[in-house]
């Protein structure tokens, strides 16, 4: 995965943060025409929940993103050279 990959995640995940901050000033209203990005728009339909999995699921992709752009660590590849 590329930098940019990483990146976008990251939206989507500031995305789905914000769609759930815009529920809880809307009393947990789904479905709602809001401020979200149209790339980004499936994430009016999720409930509550399936939003909080999401948030949950995105951060454990951008982090294993993270640790799979540092793999293999430079003492592993000199060490089976």
């Amino acid at each position: 995965m590329t930098d940019t990959e990483i990146e976008h995640l990251k939206h989507e995940l500031r995305e789905t943060k914000e769609e759930l901050v815009r529920r809880e000033r809307e009393d947990g209203t789904k479905g709602l025409v809001t401020r979200c990005p149209v790339e980004f728009q499936r994430l009016t339909q999720l409930g509550e929940a399936e939003l909080e999995n999401h948030v949950e699921r995105l951060e454990r992709d951008i982090e294993d993103l993270k640790y799979a752009n540092t793999w293999p660590p430079r003492e592993y590849e000199t060490d089976t050279e």
